[in-house]
């Protein structure tokens, strides 16, 4: 399989996602560590006017398509300019920097276009696609073509970029793409820390490949700024309004000597009891509601604002209603196809593991779009 040229592919959502970032002055390259990395922008050994220096070349890069061998250049001239001392050789080095933030950025990118509730629906698959021929590692060899459901766990720290250097990608993939690759079904995905037979290219025998992405890799690139963004609104809050939208979204507190926790989308809590308290549905995001008075009115009534259906499309929505003074709170339902209703919002899990609903969402229609409002049943 060709090499992944990166630097031919820029799109916005790459270019959005590194232009979020801040600077951050560090000395090692585990300072920052794995979702951090969503947020900020480093070179381990370099900070101030050089980092900044580095930042700009790299969001050309991005922005313009710069080729490796045209980064090598600005590298080059940032390095005389500033006089810095770093580690490493010349290529290497200007290379990490240039293919590390490339490959974020556009894993990203991507991500948040393949998690769109349209492209879900027409592409509920994600296959793996290797790109690195220089150095393949047997792991992502093994992986080459495996095509799991896009709403697998696996995903979750296991979405390439796995490793340093790592080339590999995810493309979508439908039903018709499935039949033909020859596959009935989407492959069994295997077990993340557990061992998969591959083959090892330098030594032309079959190892036993553990199933995990390298030190600081297994994570999402992206996905972070969400809930980030979340809680630099809830900041802006008057603190009783803090209070209240929090103690919604948390669930109901007034159950002594149980355990508050969240189930992870993707069925974790499969073949195992999960602990007595409160859980949330996993699918499941945030509606958006007026800030002040406004806001908590609709609180205190019970009623919900527009319902957006995923968290790419509440990403992109999120950075309106900052701009407008709003704000995202409690959570409303929805499936990977469109809207689910009747659907609990919540679970009370018994000491014998038992689930009982704890209220439900009601869907409404008006002037085109989506409300919600909470019930204690479900809709009739």
């Amino acid at each position: 399989m060709p090499e992944v040229n990166y630097a031919r592919l820029p799109f916005a959502d790459a270019i959005e996602f590194f232009r979020g970032k801040v600077n951050a002055d560090t000395d090692r390259w585990d300072d920052i560590w794995q979702e951090q990395h969503d947020t900020q922008f480093v070179v381990a050994g370099a900070k101030g006017a050089i980092l900044q220096d580095f930042r700009e070349a790299v969001e050309k890069a991005i922005a313009e398509g710069m080729s490796r061998a045209d980064f090598l250049q600005q590298f080059d001239q940032i390095v005389a300019t500033r006089g810095w001392d770093y580690k490493g050789g010349r290529d290497w080095r200007a290379n990490l920097i240039y293919g590390t933030n490339l490959r974020t950025a556009y894993a990203a990118g991507r991500h948040q276009q393949q998690t769109e509730p349209s492209q879900l629906k027409r592409r509920p698959y994600w296959g793996w696609q290797h790109g690195d021929t220089r150095n393949p590692r047997p792991l992502h060899l093994a992986l080459d073509g495996k095509v799991f459901r896009a709403d697998d766990p696996f995903w979750q720290t296991m979405y390439p970029p796995a490793d340093w250097g790592c080339q590999c990608q995810v493309v979508s993939l439908s039903e018709r793409d499935l039949r033909r690759l020859g596959k009935d079904e989407p492959d069994i995905p295997p077990i993340v820390g557990g061992i998969m037979s591959a083959f090892d290219p330098k030594t032309g025998t079959m190892l036993a490949a553990r199933v995990e992405a390298g030190a600081g890799w297994d994570y999402v690139p992206g996905q972070s700024n969400i809930q980030q963004r979340r809680q630099q609104v809830l900041k802006r809050l008057d603190p009783a309004l803090q209070g209240q939208i929090m103690a919604e979204v948390q669930g109901p507190s007034n159950l002594s000597g149980t355990n508050q926790g969240q189930i992870r989308a993707g069925n974790t809590m499969a073949g195992r009891t999960p602990p007595p308290g409160i859980v949330r549905n996993s699918r499941f995001v945030s509606r958006h509601l007026p800030q002040g008075r406004d806001a908590q009115k609709l609180l205190q009534q019970g009623k919900a604002a527009h319902v957006f259906l995923d968290e790419a499309t509440m990403s992109r929505v999120e950075s309106d209603l900052l701009a407008r003074g709003e704000f995202a709170g409690t959570v409303r339902g929805h499936d990977r196809y469109g809207l689910g209703y009747p659907e609990p919002i919540g679970y009370r899990i018994a000491p014998d593991g038992e689930r009982q609903s704890l209220y439900y969402a009601e869907l409404k229609v008006k002037d085109g779009e989506y409300h919600a409002v909470p019930r204690n049943k479900p809709a009739t």
